[in-house]
């Protein structure tokens, strides 16, 4: 058996060209007045049936000529100088239309068939209902990307204050090393862990800052071969020693400072490093006094 072929759908010409063949001018008809409506609906009725007639969506069509000759179906006609000219919604607003009247059989006939003006405008309708979901979507999809940015910065911040992050640029290599390798043995050697943070606090508050402060424990240089170290070897390391914390006392004076050590010592490096320290534990005395 041989398939029916589907009926060509009309072009947009053809609808365009039976609207302007039908339509009426706007001067020569106006809506039906409610002592009007029952010639108007009874009219109507004769054409397409009473259940049809008596929908609130046909009886809002009905029209009437001005001169009282005849009913008038009205339809909506998309805005455009030709009907089916692409259309794309946008922000401007939903798609335009224009109230036409036409004779109220032609009127029915291009409603119920392929020539139906207002098709063309209930699928602009349905996109651009779509276009506005699509928006609200878009918005709503921002507007959670807003916030969930927002949500994770206040944790960073709030783990950031939690974890002392801003404390963690105190610490040298080694005091990192050293408060990493605590969190990392702490489950295992609780007494280890707080071995290492003493180590730390106490380089933090500057209590082995220099030479002198040795450990007061022999057993502090056991398995190190200090014994059997030669003369050049033990001066090659004191000195390399000295210049690092000299180069660590040299970085904390502040640079405002620097100029004044400098006419004080003139210019000697290690003259500056002498003062400085000797400027810092004093002020230091004179916090413990105040304290005490």
């Amino acid at each position: 058996m041989f398939k029916k072929d589907k009926p060509t759908p009309p072009t947009a010409m053809e609808i365009h060209l039976a609207v302007e063949k039908h339509v009426l001018m706007q001067s020569t008809w106006r809506q039906v007045t409610d002592e009007e409506l029952p010639a108007a609906l009874a009219a109507l009725t004769e054409i397409i049936g009473k259940k049809t007639a008596a929908q609130p969506s046909m009886q809002r069509r009905l029209g009437i000529m001005r001169d009282g000759s005849a009913y008038v179906l009205a339809l909506e006609i998309p805005a455009d100088a030709i009907i089916g000219q692409p259309w794309h919604p946008s922000p401007n607003g939903p798609p335009q239309f224009t109230v036409c009247g036409f004779p109220i059989a032609k009127g029915v006939e291009l409603l119920a068939g392929p020539l139906n003006p207002e098709a063309e405008l209930t699928d602009r309708r349905q996109r651009y209902d779509q276009y506005l979901k699509g928006e609200t979507a878009k918005r709503a999809a921002e507007a959670k990307a807003i916030a969930d940015t927002q949500a994770q910065r206040l944790n960073e911040e709030v783990e950031r204050q939690k974890c002392h992050a801003g404390e963690w640029a105190l610490l040298n290599s080694l005091e990192r090393f050293a408060c990493r390798l605590a969190l990392a043995v702490e489950s295992r050697d609780a007494g280890l862990a707080a071995d290492l943070r003493k180590l730390v606090a106490d380089r933090l508050a500057g209590t082995d800052d220099d030479a002198e402060a040795w450990p007061r424990n022999p057993a502090w240089a056991s398995g190190l071969g200090l014994e059997a170290l030669s003369a050049e070897r033990r001066q090659d390391l004191a000195m390399m020693a000295q210049g690092e914390r000299e180069n660590a006392t040299m970085e904390t004076i502040p640079r405002d400072r620097l100029p004044s050590l400098k006419v004080m010592t003139g210019n000697s490096r290690t003259g500056i490093i002498a003062q400085w320290r000797a400027f810092t534990r004093a002020n230091r005395g004179a916090a413990g006094g105040k304290a005490a």
